[in-house]
């Protein structure tokens, strides 16, 4: 049995971020997909259900959960 991983942690700035991109009409699917994932970590949801959420792969989700900082901080 898998422990639940903890909550991804947001500054605002990076929630902002993120949620503009989640909300936004025009950026690329994977990048709205992407977004809404990590918001959902950053509220705490189980791994499991996000992926199951966005149809990926969990390992493809803790990947995305990893290299989050690069997402926020530095742009896609």
């Amino acid at each position: 049995m898998n422990n639940p991983a903890a909550p991804l942690l947001l500054s605002s700035a990076d929630r902002n971020t993120l949620t503009k991109w989640a909300l936004s009409a025009t950026a690329p699917y994977r990048v709205v997909t992407h977004a809404k994932a990590l918001l959902m970590a950053g509220d705490g949801a189980a791994n499991s259900r996000i992926a199951t959420t966005f149809d990926i792969s969990r390992p493809t989700l803790l990947s995305w959960r990893a290299l989050s900082h690069r997402w926020t901080r530095f742009g896609r």
